[in-house]
């Protein structure tokens, strides 16, 4: 597959590019600041694109079949229009340029105010006075790519660690799982490229988490 990744310099996104070469793709990464994207192995293209621009988000996915949005604000508390608009021009782009699939991270519980599945602090403090603007923008983008009409799979984590991947992680329909809290980066880009390669998720949202 030839695959672009939005967000390569980040630690999902890294590993997704990292992951994608070594499973034999055409991979090329994508990014803002393109000397800051790192890869234990020579990244066979690697392009300079801001994800708000939308010329240079449609100069990066031509060409490609699949695109993975991992990107995420720097400043979680200021993300401007970064999820929403960024994934507006990747729908655009793919659209112009004939691309299908389209794989992108988000966090767990978007779907419920209230979700059960997550702890009272995180819905009670830390989403109303922290995140508010940051849950509006996920929320925007999800409905974005779920009404694109594209082959797309929305990938929702929660706590992110930097441990290994451990291979096994549960896997559940939805944005949110019981006693789901963690899991690492590692394990979060080993199953989008395995997803990419065996599309059982496709138009669908499922909840990653140990």
């Amino acid at each position: 597959m030839k695959i672009v990744v939005f967000g390569a310099t980040g630690r999902i996104g890294r590993k997704v590019v990292s992951g994608g070469i070594v499973r034999g793709h055409e991979v090329t990464a994508a990014a803002r600041r393109p000397e800051r994207v790192r890869a234990p192995q020579r990244i066979p293209r690697i392009v300079t694109c801001d994800i708000l621009d939308a010329a240079q988000v449609g100069a990066a996915v031509d060409g490609h079949d699949v695109v993975v949005v991992t990107v995420g604000a720097r400043f979680a508390l200021l993300p401007g229009k970064v999820y929403s608009e960024g994934v507006a021009n990747v729908i655009a782009a793919m659209e112009a340029h004939g691309a299908r699939r389209l794989i992108c991270v988000s966090a767990a519980g978007t779907d419920d105010d209230n979700d059960p599945n997550l702890p009272p602090f995180f819905t009670r403090l830390m989403r109303p006075v922290l995140l508010g603007r940051v849950w509006r923008e996920l929320r925007e983008m999800e409905s974005r790519v779920r009404a694109s009409g594209l082959d797309w799979t929305l990938v929702h984590v929660p706590h992110l660690t930097d441990g290994p991947a451990l291979g096994n992680c549960r896997v559940e329909a939805g944005a949110s799982m019981p006693g789901g809290l963690r899991i690492s980066r590692a394990d979060v880009a080993d199953f989008m490229l395995k997803e990419l390669e065996r599309d059982e998720w496709v138009e669908r949202d499922v909840a990653l988490a140990y």
